[in-house]
């Protein structure tokens, strides 16, 4: 079987998390230099050292997810001879694996990052309540929320067959659980479980909220070089593969609008034979989404 990298999002992020590839890994410190040297601040010392209450933060997060995502790949497939395969990224685990893929190159993923991170947090979205949906089939959550009228909520990510997460506002909860328990008891699917929280930790669930930071950030990072992917890439928000760099490019400029579809992106690098997977994150996230039988194999790999 082939391998397959996944490059984890915002939410993965974890205290210090870097450090121990960096101390033990020549080729992680070089790449944590070189992102010094390009940003002209210490940034090695903000992806180590933060506070727990501020990991989350996108000007911290953001980069430091890149950084730890692309020196754990390098040290598998650099210093471990682990052989390269297709990737993807979850959410803006999207920039770590087009520098992996030499869409664009490291400078130019990191720069576009940062900048990313800086209109999230100036420019938040407005749609702050959190709804994971699991045991319904993902399908029939989207049809029900794509088809509300007047609109509830919007979909941030389809991470399973049986989880969506959703997005919404505060005093739509209710009237979100209420349509999603109709739409399974019409359709005899099994009943909705719900989690809901509040977003306070400023995490980056994808959504139409953020359209104006979408909007500022495209305008001011509309210009970068770019190549024809050397490696299979998959996009998070199509779930196809895609070498096509006008498609790629379209996809960045709408990348935190839309949803994550990563059930399908696993589903189809599954089916075009990329079947050994290695997760490229402090946590298990990324793990847990797989279904049994590739977790399995994952788990091996990390």
């Amino acid at each position: 079987m082939a391998n397959a990298f996944l490059f984890p999002g915002h939410g993965s992020e974890q205290p210090g998390m870097g450090k121990v590839l960096y101390d033990k890994s020549e080729a992680a410190r070089k790449l944590y230099q070189l992102a010094d040297k390009i940003t002209g601040v210490n940034l090695t010392e903000t992806c180590f050292s933060v506070d727990e209450k501020l990991v989350f933060r996108p000007l911290i997060a953001f980069p430091a997810i890149f950084l730890n995502s692309l020196a754990h790949y390098l040290v598998l497939t650099k210093e471990q001879g682990i052989r390269s395969g297709a990737v993807a990224g979850y959410g803006i685990g999207e920039y770590a694996a087009l520098v992996a893929s030499r869409y664009f190159d490291f400078p130019t993923g990191l720069l576009r990052v940062i900048e990313l991170a800086t209109w999230v947090e100036k420019m938040p979205s407005y749609l702050r309540t959190v709804i994971q949906v699991d045991n319904t089939p993902a399908n029939l959550v989207i049809k029900t929320i794509i088809s509300a009228d007047p609109k509830v909520a919007d979909i941030a990510a389809v991470n399973r067959p049986d989880q969506v997460v959703l997005v919404t506002a505060e005093d739509c909860i209710d009237e979100v659980k209420q349509l999603l328990i109709e739409a399974a008891e019409k359709n005899k699917a099994k009943e909705p479980q719900f989690d809901c929280w509040e977003n306070d930790k400023g995490i980056c669930y994808h959504s139409s909220g953020y359209y104006g930071a979408m909007q500022h950030f495209n305008a001011f990072s509309n210009r970068y070089n770019s190549a024809i992917p050397s490696l299979p890439f998959f996009s998070c928000i199509t779930a196809e593969k895609t070498d096509d760099k006008m498609t790629i490019a379209s996809n960045l400029h709408n990348l935190i609008k839309k949803p994550i579809l990563w059930s399908g992106v696993i589903r189809n690098m599954a089916r075009a034979g990329y079947g050994n997977f290695y997760a490229l994150e402090p946590s298990d996230f990324l793990t847990s989404l797989m279904g049994e039988k590739l977790r399995e194999r994952m788990e091996k790999n990390v």
